[in-house]
């Protein structure tokens, strides 16, 4: 992330250089290699007045080896216990994220499909932002734990295979099915 900002012209400011605590914001993200300096550092440019951005406000995700830890839910957990301060998400399941990538793509958010396997993040997300929402059961929900899901939390679609996602909304030949469109 520390790239990405420094390609957008933000200066930034990584735990244990010269100015870490005196600083306009503090963004956590995955960071395995946090430390309580690295706390501490945040709580301290947080009272100088710093904002505090969280790039994703889940306690855990999938990976191939299962379920692993949010380091950045867990981590801000304890800076926000310290310092009462207030977070801005600017990741899942962030609605300024979802606008962000729409104005991005050029798309209306109605038009913008957001694939998850979690029905609290992903489809929470793009249900509340207004865009399609499709369930993959290759991560923390099965395909029987999606057909119990109800109201924000009910994904458009489930898809058994990412892949599938193409077939589902890749438009139709006009000469299919006597000349009808999906």
């Amino acid at each position: 992330m520390g790239q990405a900002l420094r390609d957008a012209q933000i200066e930034t400011v990584q735990v244990g250089e010269s100015g870490e605590r005196d600083v306009q914001a503090v963004y956590v993200g995955w960071y395995p290699e946090c430390t309580m300096k690295a706390i501490e550092a945040a709580c301290e440019a947080i009272w100088a007045g710093a904002r505090l951005y969280v790039a994703s406000d889940v306690p855990f995700f999938a990976t191939k080896q299962g379920r692993t830890m949010g380091y950045s839910y867990a981590i801000v957990g304890a800076i926000r216990r310290v310092t009462r301060a207030p977070m801005i998400l600017a990741g899942k399941p962030s609605l300024h994220a979802l606008r962000f990538v729409a104005r991005r793509l050029g798309l209306r958010r109605c038009d913008v499909g957001i694939v998850g396997d979690d029905p609290s993040v992903e489809i929470i997300m793009a249900r509340r932002g207004g865009a399609k929402g499709f369930a993959v059961t290759t991560g923390v929900t099965a395909g029987e734990e999606w057909a119990r899901q109800t109201g924000l939390r009910r994904p458009e679609q489930v898809l058994q295979h990412l892949g599938d996602l193409l077939d589902s909304v890749a438009p139709m030949p006009a000469n299919a099915l006597g000349g009808a469109k999906r």
